[in-house]
C-alpha cells in the first residue's frame, strides 16, 4: 500500500484535501470517504512519491482534511503557484474523479 494525496474542489472552490493510505486511487477515494474526510465535490487523486512520504506538509495531512489555510502553514503550495513544471507533471499523473461521481458519506 502507498499514500495518496487527495485534493477536493467544487465551482465555488477549493474544499480540502487529505492524504491516505491505500493500494490504488478508487481505494484511496473510498478510504478518505469511510474515514469522513470527502467533503465531496470534484476530487483529484494523486500517488504520493516514496521521497516526499516523509515530508512534514505530507505527514500533516495523514488521515486528516486540512482547509486552504493550514495546508499553506504546514508547506503546502498552491496549484496556481507552482511553476508549469510542476503542473504539467502534476495534470498527467492525477486521476479525477467528477463531482457527481463522488458521494461522501
Amino acid at each position: 500500500m502507498t499514500y495518496w494525496y487527495i485534493s477536493f474542489a467544487t465551482d465555488e472552490g477549493f474544499r480540502g484535501a487529505t492524504v491516505v493510505k491505500a493500494r490504488n486511487a478508487e481505494g484511496a477515494l473510498a478510504e478518505a470517504t469511510r474515514r469522513k474526510l470527502n467533503p465531496g465535490g470534484e476530487a483529484a487523486i494523486l500517488k504520493v512519491p516514496k521521497k516526499a512520504e516523509v515530508e512534514p506538509d505530507m505527514q500533516a495531512m495523514i488521515n486528516r482534511l486540512l482547509g486552504r489555510e493550514e495546508m499553506l502553514v504546514q508547506g503546502g503550495k498552491r496549484h496556481g503557484d507552482c511553476s508549469e513544471e510542476f503542473k504539467e507533471a502534476f495534470e498527467s499523473a492525477v486521476d479525477v474523479v467528477c463531482a457527481d461521481c463522488n458521494e461522501p458519506q
